[in-house]
């Protein structure tokens, strides 16, 4: 995909939300669209905050990419969701909400529609589209008109169970099926997608990505034992993402390597915006006092790893 057109896609969605947010900040880090997790924060008008990945393609959307932007989501509770506009080169169709590796990805027509209260009831399960039902006024509906498992079925001639299963919510019908129950129930069988929530999440499977430098193990280590869930990430502004049950959210730069003042600023910006955003905390930790002393941040505190754990301890300790 050609700089460009990533870049111009980016602002289109920008463009859209502008009006339709609170907040809405763009995460230049890594500078590379293709390398990065996260592309906007966003508050919505309702409260709401919501990670963004972009993609024209979501073909495009690696896995590590996914993963990342998912255990970010999981671990820090703010809903993610990819914006596209084609999947493996067809355009994406509105008013569906796709899958790709646990995330959901729509196109930004069907975000915007969404924003405007319109209700989406359609999902791709594998390689197949699925309309969600809601079970249980499923059944209250059959019962109403006192009709039978085996009516509906040979109605929809599908088996007794099919129908059975879609009563209990284990399985849900095809577009075509969705379709037939409608037309003999009406509409209000149906039950919306919510696509700001992270339902589904607890399912996802999320793999710890080792950290990249001691301080961040240590890091992890204090803030678990502080009862603290922690993410360690690659490919955003962060490098520790953690909250705890009290809704305390806490987001982490450490310094690797010989990072200069200039390369951790950058960073350490962006941090700002998402922390803006998303109503977090937002610490930079570095044992070069003299570094510390030449960041340019407004709001990130920066503190040694020393000074650091003690604020922690301080902090968030049994009192």
């Amino acid at each position: 995909m050609s700089d460009r057109r990533a870049r111009d896609f980016l602002y289109k969605v920008i463009a859209e939300l502008y009006n339709r947010s609170k907040y809405i900040e763009v995460l230049d880090y890594p500078r590379s669209m293709n390398r990065r997790s996260i592309d906007l924060a966003v508050q919505l008008n309702n409260g709401k905050f919501l990670l963004i990945k972009v993609a024209h393609d979501l073909e495009e959307v690696s896995k590590g990419e996914i993963e990342e932007l998912l255990g970010l989501s999981l671990r820090l509770n703010i809903p993610s969701l990819i914006i596209s506009e084609k999947n493996k080169g067809i355009l994406m169709i509105d008013g569906i909400v796709y899958e790709k590796n646990g995330a959901k990805a729509v196109k930004l027509e069907t975000l915007v529609s969404a924003l405007e209260n319109n209700d989406v009831f359609i999902y791709q399960d594998k390689e197949s589209f699925k309309v969600k039902i809601n079970p249980e006024k499923l059944k209250e509906k059959r019962m109403e008109r006192n009709m039978s498992l085996g009516e509906i079925a040979s109605l929809l001639h599908v088996s007794r169970r099919s129908v059975y299963e879609y009563e209990r919510g284990t399985i849900e019908p095809s577009i075509e099926l969705g379709e037939k129950l409608v037309n003999i129930f009406g509409d209000d069988i149906l039950k919306p997608i919510d696509i700001f929530s992270e339902e589904n999440l607890e399912n996802v499977q999320i793999e710890e990505q080792p950290v990249d430098v001691v301080e961040e193990r240590i890091i992890s280590n204090q803030l678990k034992e502080l009862g603290f869930i922690t993410y360690h990430a690659k490919r955003t502004v962060l490098d520790i993402g953690a909250k705890n049950n009290k809704g305390n959210r806490l987001l982490i730069i450490v310094r690797h390597g010989k990072e200069g003042p200039s390369a951790l600023s950058t960073k350490a910006q962006n941090l700002e915006k998402l922390s803006d955003t998303t109503n977090s905390a937002s610490y930079v930790v570095s044992n070069d006092k003299n570094l510390i002393k030449e960041l340019e941040i407004e709001k990130a505190k920066a503190l040694t790893l020393e000074e650091f754990i003690e604020f922690l301890r301080d902090s968030f300790g049994n009192k």
